[in-house]
């Protein structure tokens, strides 16, 4: 009898730990790659089939700025609510389409705080107001900053992304704020930083600074996870300029105490303070991609994710479990190289890169120059 027991009950374990191997294997799923369908050239629709590609994300706003004018002022994205501005001054343009630089295409998306002609302004911006309220976010565009002369000023104060909640600290005047990208006043590094209430700062502490990441293009991304409520202290950041991490920050807490734990604006250029000796300080955004997850297809130079030297976002028009369809970009890419496919899921799980082979399809169009002696893609 007492055999018997323990026989039946080391068999009831047997299986109960079974059980837990196969649900902890099922949560963590790789998303894999099997076939892929297509030509392989740029615009061509491919067709990504598989296993465990997750949930499809909400894209928010996807911009390549290829529908509007050059000159003209910002209006409707590919994808999402139409751009609209903080633009308190008339004493600069407002945010533009323009052909000065373009990361992909023709055109990109300029904000400019100072312009010959325009006395200027510290605040310009496009973006939207009044959408979500998105608890979670994934960002990431390609920025070329040109202000004119390439050391930055003493008094300095740079804040090229806003997201704010809805939360109001000091009476109403000051809503919640986080910055991935953003420059303190007086210094030349980046740090990432949340403010209100709580503050709290994170600083880079290594490359780029801002005169190494000027008079180029450069991709810059976040990942921005809030808590459900203040109490529970588990928010996490993650931040990337070209494809590296540079802060990941996680069990922080995130939340305004007033109630703060989403994003309902989101303001791109936003602040320079300190150019009145520059003749013009101007960015131009292109390639603009935000959505509720991680979930996204890549395109890479390397057989793994990690080791991508060049990498663009493909935006998916269709999303299923275990098949994609996605138009296919390549932007920094030329005829007959060997590339790589990666899905990566809701939680941000890579899958293994699958090779494909471009076609022949004209090389991407590099822009105009940029600063003498400066590369006008990264």
């Amino acid at each position: 009898m007492t055999l018997r027991l323990l026989f039946g009950k080391t068999m009831r374990m047997h299986a109960f730990l079974v059980l837990v191997l196969a649900l902890a294997t099922f949560a963590v799923a790789q998303p894999t790659i099997q076939t892929v369908e297509g030509e392989f050239i740029d615009g061509d629709t491919l067709f990504i089939n598989g296993t465990s590609f997750g949930t499809a994300p909400q894209v928010i706003s996807w911009d390549d700025f290829e529908t509007g004018g050059n000159g003209n002022t910002l209006s409707d994205p590919e994808i999402g609510p139409t751009w609209s501005f903080q633009h308190p001054s008339s004493n600069t343009p407002y945010p533009s389409y323009s052909t000065m630089q373009a990361y992909s295409g023709g055109l990109s998306a300029k904000v400019a705080w100072r312009e010959p002609g325009w006395s200027g302004y510290s605040i310009n911006a496009f973006g939207w107001a009044s959408e979500g309220p998105y608890n979670t976010m994934y960002l990431t565009y390609m920025r070329y900053h040109d202000p004119s002369e390439n050391d930055a000023p003493s008094n300095m104060n740079h804040k090229q992304l806003y997201t704010f909640g809805p939360a109001n600290s000091n009476n109403g005047s000051e809503q919640q704020q986080f910055m991935p990208f953003m420059i303190p006043a007086g210094q030349n590094s980046f740090a990432t930083m949340l403010q209100a209430t709580p503050a709290d700062i994170f600083y880079w502490y290594d490359a780029p600074r801002y005169y190494n990441s000027n008079y180029s293009w450069g991709r810059w991304e976040f990942w921005l996870d809030y808590e459900d409520t203040a109490a529970q202290n588990d928010g996490h950041i993650i931040t990337w300029y070209n494809l590296q991490e540079k802060r990941n920050e996680t069990g922080i807490n995130l939340c305004d105490v007033e109630g703060g734990q989403f994003v309902e604006d989101l303001r791109i250029g936003h602040m320079f303070q300190g150019f009145e000796n520059l003749t013009h300080v101007r960015s131009f955004f292109d390639d603009v991609y935000i959505a509720t997850t991680r979930a996204r297809v890549e395109l890479g130079n390397a057989s793994t994710y990690a080791a991508c030297t060049r990498r663009e976002i493909q935006v998916a028009a269709e999303w299923g479990s275990t098949r994609i369809e996605v138009p296919l970009r390549t932007v920094q890419f030329t005829s007959g190289e060997q590339v790589y496919l990666y899905i990566i899921d809701e939680d941000g799980t890579i899958s293994s890169g699958y090779a494909i082979e471009l076609g022949e399809f004209g090389d991407p169009d590099p822009g105009p120059p940029g600063e003498p002696g400066q590369p006008s893609h990264s």
